[in-house]
């Protein structure tokens, strides 16, 4: 990490300091909103949790993710949220119908539907297998899921951004000053699960570098 780079690390961890009661209320806003987002969540379970949205980039996964094979590709799971590597970031996806988890996330309900057990959790159904685990399924007759994103065209936390060099910088240095405050921008509190924090660190970071993002 250059000289630059290392102080607007400083900067950051001063501003993370003294933002702190503001980020915990508009995190606090962000899982009402997602919970609002998954109204059997609310007007069954009586869960508030907040869920990353469908589409999320985060830059790496939370402690305890759970890896599961499936169709040859490659997922993972922890407390009701799916990933899938992409582009060295792991998306927030809605499963594939058939693949199988060990255990059901935290906050789940039950539905008895037809006399058939359902589990739901953040906008997915389960049913539980003999041989065990839990199976994703098909939303019950008159049910509604979680809508579903092309994994292919999942954006990244960064897409949105326009990014442009005051001081001509060339592409090389431009390059080489996006992946330092990625990596920067990353380790912010939060950043992992609020794009957010990752955006606002980012353009923090590269305009401390002499770049103006909009």
């Amino acid at each position: 990490m250059n000289i630059n780079v290392a102080k607007i690390a400083v900067f950051l961890a001063v501003l993370t300091c003294l933002s702190a009661p503001a980020v915990s209320q508009e995190r606090h806003q962000q899982r009402n909103a997602h919970a609002r987002e998954a109204p059997h969540v609310d007007a069954r379970g009586r869960n508030d949790r907040g869920f990353p949205p469908l589409g999320y980039a985060a830059t790496a996964l939370p402690r305890g993710t759970i890896h599961i094979a499936h169709g040859g590709g490659h997922y993972f799971f922890d407390g009701g949220v799916w990933f899938r590597p992409y582009g060295g970031r792991y998306l927030v996806i809605a499963p594939p119908i058939g693949i199988v988890v060990p255990m059901l996330p935290p906050g789940f309900f039950t539905l008895d539907i037809n006399g058939m057990p359902y589990y739901y959790a953040n906008g997915t159904y389960y049913m539980m297998q003999p041989e065990g685990g839990y199976t994703v399924v098909a939303p019950p007759s008159g049910m509604s899921a979680a809508p579903s994103v092309p994994f292919e065209t999942m954006p990244s936390p960064l897409s949105s951004l326009v990014i442009q060099p005051r001081n001509g910088q060339s592409n090389a240095q431009s390059e080489a000053d996006q992946q330092a405050c990625n990596g920067l921008a990353a380790t912010q509190p939060g950043a992992a699960t609020d794009a957010t924090i990752y955006q606002r660190s980012f353009a923090v970071c590269m305009n401390g570098l002499g770049y103006t993002v909009r």
